[in-house]
């Protein structure tokens, strides 16, 4: 499995439902990390999921978009992918989890991290949803992508224009 991540910042939402059923879990990966995630995680736990926003910016934190934009060029991305795998594991051993399988979650440079944690990590990473995911720092390479992927992209986006998405999708 690799080495194991001493220690890891995230935010963890578990799912309080009382009908006896166990959940399904998710990793969410995303920009503004980990006040900015936490929402989200509530309200997939809110549906029945486990779910966990790891912070792989290690505390750093900003609400200006031209600090996130430096952050987002600076992150280390092999350190993001220990940090994935990581928190997946954690998944994977958690006790509400059933029947053990994780997918991960992204939204803008996440999408993209999500991708790619499927790719280095497929023994781990069950399922993949990509919401407008893209990070020029980070290569996928699609035949080592083995987990199903959902990609959510715009036609219109001027961020993300399907210049750039389709070959992906059509790879994938």
């Amino acid at each position: 499995m690799g080495a194991p991540v001493e220690s890891l910042r995230a935010s963890m939402a578990i799912s309080t439902r009382t009908d006896g059923s166990q959940s399904n879990a998710f990793s969410l990966a995303r920009m503004l990390v980990p006040t900015a995630d936490m929402p989200i995680a509530d309200r997939f736990a809110a549906e029945g999921f486990v779910a966990l926003a790891p912070d792989l910016y290690h505390g750093e934190r900003t609400t200006s978009p031209d600090d996130a934009a430096k952050l987002f060029m600076a992150l280390n991305i092999a350190e993001a992918a220990k940090d994935l795998r990581g928190a997946i594991a954690h998944l994977r051993a958690h006790s509400k989890l059933a029947p053990g399988k994780v997918g991960v979650v992204g939204f803008c440079m996440g999408g993209q991290l999500a991708l790619f944690a499927a790719q280095e990590h497929g023994d781990i990473v069950d399922a993949v949803v990509d919401f407008y995911g893209v990070h020029p720092k980070v290569t996928i390479a699609p035949a080592r992508v083995r987990a199903p992927v959902l990609g959510h992209f715009g036609l219109r986006d001027k961020g993300v224009p399907p210049a750039v998405t389709h070959p992906l999708r059509d790879a994938i």
